[in-house]
């Protein structure tokens, strides 16, 4: 936790509390693997999947981002803006959670966009940190630990928010970009790959 993250905790639970400021990241689970590297570029990208439609009404917050509308934009903007910015890529994609919890509409288009030759599809089995050092570059949807991940390891991160305007990451790292249009997103992948 940082100071802007206790600071937020306090705020939002109305109270003080002793507390021990980390200025790093706790490594992800999962297992440690090493990708073998290519000449081609690697973009990774991690996302929240948005939950089935039971859940995402009876056990999320009524101001929960993460619907299938904002995460469908989300995914289909910047693998879009990927494969039409850069040639000879390789796309990297880790899926946050358990598929089974997963809306179906968004299973449809993840698995249609895994027939592709140059996406890769993770589960939890591997380390955010594995792919993170086997990258390029990342793209992490908003409020995520990722893109501090691949600030803290030197790779090029941010924040891509499919909206129109930009949210408060106030409690996140100010080094960290967010973008929030896919003209802004295909310049920063020009410029950083």
């Amino acid at each position: 936790m940082n100071d802007n993250q206790r600071d937020w905790v306090e705020f939002s639970s109305k109270r003080k509390f002793k507390s021990t400021v980390i200025n790093d990241y706790i490594p992800f689970e999962g297992k440690n693997t090493v990708i073998p590297a290519t000449r081609k570029k690697r973009i990774a990208i991690f996302d929240v999947p948005p939950r089935d439609i039971f859940r995402f009404y009876n056990y999320y917050h009524m101001y929960n981002i993460y619907s299938l509308d904002f995460c469908t934009k989300f995914f289909r903007d910047v693998t879009s803006a990927i494969v039409d910015t850069l040639d000879d890529v390789e796309i990297f994609y880790k899926i946050k959670r358990n598929l089974s919890e997963t809306s179906n509409d968004y299973k449809k288009l993840i698995f249609e966009k895994k027939k592709e030759n140059n996406f890769h599809f993770f589960s939890e089995e591997i380390s955010a940190q594995s792919l993170i050092n086997s990258c390029d570059a990342l793209i992490s949807i908003p409020y995520t630990s990722t893109a501090y991940i691949g600030e803290k390891l030197k790779k090029p991160s941010i924040y891509y928010f499919p909206g129109d305007k930009k949210l408060d990451t106030s409690y996140f790292s100010n080094n960290i970009d967010q973008i929030n249009n896919k003209d802004e997103l295909i310049l920063w992948l020009k410029k950083n790959l």
